[in-house]
């Protein structure tokens, strides 16, 4: 029994990692490359930043990544304020 299963005791998973937005939850310099080319998938940029999907703070830095995304994809920054 396991998370494959749906058997565990929390309620939130990455998506799988060969989606966009698996990529994009990871960090993965692939979902750059596909939000560029799928630019009406921008709203993933959105749900990544109201959800922190860092596995362990202490290593892994996102702002810089997801910040990044909303400059180059020219995405509004309206929607993270409220």
């Amino acid at each position: 029994m396991g998370c494959e299963d749906g058997d565990c005791s929390h309620d939130w998973h990455y998506a799988p990692y060969r989606t966009g937005l698996g990529a994009l939850q990871r960090g993965q310099g692939v979902a750059v490359a596909w939000l560029r080319e799928q630019p009406d998938h921008g709203h993933l940029v959105y749900a990544c930043t109201g959800r922190d999907a860092r596995w362990d703070w202490q290593v892994d830095d996102r702002y810089r990544y997801l910040a990044r995304l909303l400059h180059d994809l020219r995405l509004d920054v309206a929607p993270l304020v409220t």
